[in-house]
Parts: C-alpha cells; sequence; structure tokens
C-alpha cells in the first residue's frame, strides 16, 4: 500500500512540473485583449459601396441579423429574431443605414437597423 502511494505521489509531482505556466507581467495588464465577440455562422451578407463605408450587414443561421465595422470587425448593432421558422432568413439587402430580411418563404419582410434610430414608414 506504502508503495502505490508512493507511485501516485511521484506521478501527480511530475504531473505538475510538466504542466506549463500562463500568465503575463505587471506590464503586459490590459495591453491584450482575451474577449472574442463572434456572432455566429454566416448565411448572408451585404457589404454597404459608398465612400469611407465601414458597415458590413450579416445575418447567421440562428436567425440572428447584425452589422459589423468591417474595418475593425466590431459588432454595431445585433438583433435576435423569432426562434421559429417565422424568423428564417431567406434573404437579406442593405439599404442605406437599414437592413432588409424577408423571412417565412417571402411572405414577411423587416427591416432592422441600430438601436435608438427609428426607420421611417411608407
Amino acid at each position: 500500500m506504502a508503495v502505490a502511494a508512493a507511485a501516485a505521489s511521484r506521478l501527480w509531482l511530475w504531473a505538475a512540473l510538466l504542466i506549463p505556466a500562463a500568465a503575463v507581467y505587471k506590464d503586459q495588464v490590459g495591453k491584450f485583449d482575451w474577449r472574442q465577440q463572434y456572432v455566429g455562422k454566416l448565411k448572408f451578407a451585404s457589404l454597404e459601396f459608398s465612400p469611407g463605408s465601414k458597415k458590413l450587414a450579416v445575418a447567421i443561421e440562428k436567425n440572428v441579423i447584425a452589422a459589423l465595422n468591417s474595418w475593425t470587425g466590431e459588432i454595431l448593432w445585433r438583433h435576435v429574431d423569432k426562434g421559429s421558422a417565422e424568423g428564417v432568413v431567406d434573404a437579406m439587402l442593405l439599404c442605406g443605414q437599414d437592413a432588409i430580411t424577408v423571412s417565412n418563404g417571402g411572405r414577411i419582410m423587416r427591416s432592422s437597423c441600430a438601436p435608438g434610430r427609428r426607420t421611417s414608414g411608407a
């Protein structure tokens, strides 16, 4: 029994010595951004074609529509639609500041924009 305990303690010692340590120095704190945000698996994408434009609108498989900064990858805004077939995006177009989507087999058309911004109704 003592031989088995000694062997187990040696095994733990070797395991502890072989595991690499991961740390940053004091002057590196805040220099690296370890947090990353993703929107999901891409289904549709539309790029704004105007001089100096930075916006890319995307629709992903999980019924999410988002606008990204094409230069930095930052998420500008993100809308989560219904989880049912009614929220599945069939087509998408970027028109000015709005992302126009067609859902539910062409039965529903939505306009998505940045939070706090209202779209004009027709």
